[in-house]
């Protein structure tokens, strides 16, 4: 039998765990674009993804490779 101490510890994991999860699920996630290669510059154009109309961050994989290449 778990006394008052572990019950309140478990108790305030709990109340953690839920407080983190509702902070994560307002979060929006903006991974678009604004329409200009990140890594060159050049023009991107929108692409549909799932339904929804995305801009890209990158015009061509490459350019992708080559961005995340310099970054680590």
């Amino acid at each position: 039998m778990a006394d008052f101490c572990d019950q309140a510890s478990d108790l305030s994991q709990t109340h953690l765990y839920i407080a983190i999860k509702q902070r994560r699920d307002e979060v929006v996630k903006n991974i678009d674009g604004d329409g200009t290669c990140l890594e060159c510059g050049n023009t991107v154009d929108q692409i549909e993804h799932n339904g929804e109309i995305r801009t890209p961050r990158w015009c061509s994989d490459e350019c992708r490779q080559i961005w995340d290449k310099d970054r680590q």
